[in-house]
């Protein structure tokens, strides 16, 4: 998925992070592949999709590091 993000290939990106979160929905991945979604949309401008993902991942996953980082990142979006 990172690779893809590099190459500008944030659709190819998010598909292979929602497969992930589908796939280890159980695990302690979800908040990082929402984190790297998220980032994704930022790579490509798409500020509203980011700002969107990012508050859903501050609010199911409020105490994770992940989260904690999306967090930083809204503050930066509102100036």
């Amino acid at each position: 998925a990172m690779c893809l993000s590099q190459k500008n290939d944030g659709q190819g990106a998010r598909a292979v992070l929602d497969s992930v979160e589908k796939e280890y929905a159980d695990s302690g991945l979800v908040p990082q592949v929402a984190f790297l979604c998220g980032w994704s949309y930022l790579n490509e401008q798409k500020t509203s999709e980011a700002r969107a993902v990012f508050e859903e991942l501050v609010a199911r996953h409020p105490k994770d590091p992940f989260a904690e980082k999306a967090k930083r990142i809204l503050e930066s979006l509102k100036k």
